[in-house]
């Protein structure tokens, strides 16, 4: 899981421990497949995040006016 400017905040195997005894939400890429299980081994209450890419669609010209986009409605 990654932070501001790509910096590593959480790994598996290294400190995952870091959230023991939370709940985390990640709104990070694949890191359910392993960190997830990797925090809740080391003490997390659980850890929600996903196990696959996540996209967003959106039209380009409506960028800024996600509201008359009638894509986003779906999301």
């Amino acid at each position: 899981m990654c932070g501001h400017n790509d910096e590593i905040l959480v790994q598996a195997g290294k400190n995952e421990i870091a959230l023991k005894g939370v709940v985390a939400y990640a709104l990070s890429c694949s890191s359910a497949k392993i960190l997830g299980p990797a925090t809740v081994q080391a003490g997390a209450v659980a850890y929600i995040g996903y196990t696959e890419d996540f996209i967003f669609f959106i039209s380009p010209e409506k960028m800024k006016k996600p509201q008359e986009d009638k894509r986003q409605r779906c999301f």
